[in-house]
């Protein structure tokens, strides 16, 4: 099992960045991870994501919602396409941050054959995406507290 895990502190309140991440269909929009996500945010639907890793093949998760904590964490697991034999549990939580503001961590744990031949490589292609991801929800964030359209 690898985990990769970025974290960030953003300034929206966790009920404004929570309603961003469950908005699955705006992705497109402002996520350059997975660049596009089908399925409703219940406990036991079926999701599909997009992900694009920097310098790496794009895949399609395609994960069931295994919990659901509104406004504290989302977890998704099932397979990892077209990687063959990989698995992936999608973890985004949401922690008050003292003094204001939201701390958002987005950790992916792999699992399977594929992370002994070349794991490392994916997994910090994969952590850049996160990174990408999550400074693209702060400035998300950041737009619509700014003026930008009510979401």
């Amino acid at each position: 099992m690898r985990r990769v895990e970025k974290s960030i502190d953003i300034g929206a309140a966790r009920a404004a960045a929570w309603r961003t991440l469950t908005r699955f269909e705006e992705y497109a929009e402002w996520n350059p991870f997975f660049r596009w996500a089908l399925g409703d945010a219940s406990e036991g639907a079926s999701l599909r994501l997009y992900g694009t890793p920097p310098g790496a093949r794009p895949f399609t998760f395609r994960p069931r919602v295994v919990s659901i904590r509104p406004e504290e964490e989302l977890r998704l697991a099932g397979p990892i396409r077209p990687f063959g034999l990989l698995r992936g549990e999608l973890r985004l939580r949401l922690a008050v941050r003292d003094g204001g503001g939201t701390r958002f961590t987005a950790s992916l744990d792999l699992h399977g054959l594929l992370l002994l031949f070349g794991g490392s490589d994916l997994a910090e292609r994969i952590g850049a995406g996160l990174e990408g991801m999550n400074r693209a929800l702060r400035e998300r964030l950041d737009e619509t507290a700014g003026g930008g359209e009510g979401r």
